[in-house]
């Protein structure tokens, strides 16, 4: 049994050797947390647009911030889009005439779950 599993492991460890020496180049990059992205909106929204603000779970780095936040501005209608890591909220300039169905499905998917803020 210890012969079986100490195979196992040499292979696991040969397998993994041979990926990483025959990868062409690193496939992930780590996200900047200093790229700039908004973390807050100002309350007073530009004339024809609303605020709408959003609680979001499921966010566990900055990169998770960066996604949404490219969902968010994709969006037809949004303005401008800010996401705060820290208190897990996303807030939005939007048209008033901007379905919130829309908003949810660039906030709701993957691991992400948002509902609206008073």
């Amino acid at each position: 049994m210890r012969a079986l599993s100490t195979l196992l492991l040499v292979t696991a460890a040969l397998t993994l050797g041979w990926i990483a020496y025959n990868a062409t180049e690193a496939s992930y990059v780590p996200p900047d947390p200093e790229a700039g992205l908004p973390r807050a909106l100002p309350a007073a929204a530009p004339a024809g647009l609303e605020l709408r603000r959003y609680a979001v779970d499921g966010m566990c780095c900055e990169g998770c911030v960066r996604k949404l936040y490219e969902r968010l501005v994709a969006v037809t209608g949004v303005e401008s889009a800010a996401i705060d890591f820290e208190s897990g909220e996303a807030m939005v300039h939007v048209a008033a005439s901007a379905p919130d169905a829309q908003l949810l499905a660039a906030l709701n998917w993957d691991k992400y779950v948002a509902e609206p803020l008073p």
